[in-house]
């Protein structure tokens, strides 16, 4: 089911190119930058949010019995935290996730409810702190980065991240572009959003409009504001998060296998990860 696509490169700016499939290609556009997002037909992106945790081990296990690859949004406070025991167990689910052809990559320091309206600099230093830590668990040099990031909340909770988002479109639930960070050491990452949400039924108590999506035990939550049809779109990112599986991860293959039935195919969101100095501009997202 993640068949390759054939790439070709393209010009995103000064000095920089994109690799992207041929196929189809929805543009997001920013400050004088083009950044490419492609996907062949029925291409789907699961992505998993605020890891690694105990799920993240039901997660995977999922995953490599349906093949299919997902990418990985972490936390740094959550790889960094707890015993000893704790932070050697969570360096060990990087390792894995990427010795099974996962992509991982930042979502900050820690989730938006324990932000302010914070400042530019704390904003880089949250994200720098997390991929210093994402470094150093998977053994890469400190000054590693790890793309597209994903903003708490799509940033849409807080002034201070939409003001830094900068795109010309950036619709709900599928922000893309570039997050700007200006000051004495200017920042300028690649952001990317989610388009709907999968969690089991029951997780929350609001009341979603496909609770039971196609008699999976899954509630799509947002889904039939992105798609009328109430199924994924060519393209469509899906938000998961690796805790909601802890208990229940046949719920979690029972969804992909759906999605597998309906045929569509899976990729993953990802930019090489390089060594890059403080202040350089980040490549544009690459859908493999």
């Amino acid at each position: 089911m993640n068949e390759p696509i054939g790439p070709q490169t393209v010009e995103s700016g000064p000095g920089s190119t994109v690799e992207v499939p041929k196929r189809t290609e929805q543009k997001v556009a920013d400050t004088g930058r083009e950044h490419l997002f492609a996907a062949a037909s029925k291409t789907i992106y699961l992505t998993f949010d605020d890891g690694p945790n105990d799920g993240t081990d039901a997660v995977v296990s999922v995953l490599e019995s349906t093949k299919v690859k997902a990418s990985f949004f972490l936390h740094g406070s959550v790889v960094a935290g707890g015993s000893s025991e704790n932070i050697k167990k969570n360096e060990q689910r990087l390792k894995q996730l990427v010795k099974q052809g996962h992509h991982i990559s930042n979502h900050l320091w820690k989730h938006i409810s324990a932000y302010g309206d914070e400042s530019p600099a704390t904003l880089a230093d949250s994200i720098e702190r997390t991929d210093r830590r994402i470094a150093r668990a998977l053994g890469r040099p400190a000054r590693s980065t790890f793309d597209p990031i994903r903003l708490p909340g799509d940033g849409r909770f807080n002034k201070s991240f939409v003001n830094a988002l900068q795109s010309s479109a950036v619709p709900a639930h599928q922000g893309m572009g570039q997050l700007v960070l200006t000051g004495p050491n200017p920042l300028r990452r690649s952001h990317v959003g989610w388009s709907f949400e999968f969690y089991p039924v029951g997780t929350f108590k609001r009341r979603p409009a496909s609770p039971d999506w196609e008699g999976t035990g899954v509630t799509a939550d947002y889904l039939p504001r992105y798609s009328p049809r109430g199924r994924p779109r060519n393209g469509a990112i899906i938000l998961l998060h690796d805790m909601h599986w802890v208990k229940q991860p046949a719920l979690l293959r029972r969804v992909i296998v759906k999605l597998q039935e309906l045929g569509y195919r899976f990729g993953t969101l990802e930019r090489t990860v390089r060594v890059a100095s403080r202040g350089a501009a980040a490549g544009a997202v690459v859908a493999r």
